[in-house]
């Protein structure tokens, strides 16, 4: 469950990104010279690493907790 939903937030942000990215090139190649707007590749890998990152940063945590006895950790506090 947790994991879906940082996986949800992930996507949104990766959604908003792309939307940012292209229209901050599409500006910045009326600035610069010989910057493309656009490249798929490069768009691409930036949102899978950071679905990657935000899919690790979900599950490494969810699965220690998984494996913690719920009666042991309530005694503990």
């Amino acid at each position: 469950m947790m994991v879906a939903r940082a996986c949800a937030l992930s996507g949104a942000g990766v959604v908003l990104g792309i939307a940012l990215s292209i229209w901050s090139g599409r500006l910045l190649s009326t600035l610069l010279f010989d910057v493309q707007p656009f490249d798929p590749a490069t768009i691409a890998a930036a949102a899978l690493l950071v679905l990657g990152t935000g899919a690790a940063a979900a599950y490494i945590p969810a699965r220690r907790a998984s494996a913690l006895d719920p009666l042991s950790v309530i005694r503990g506090e």
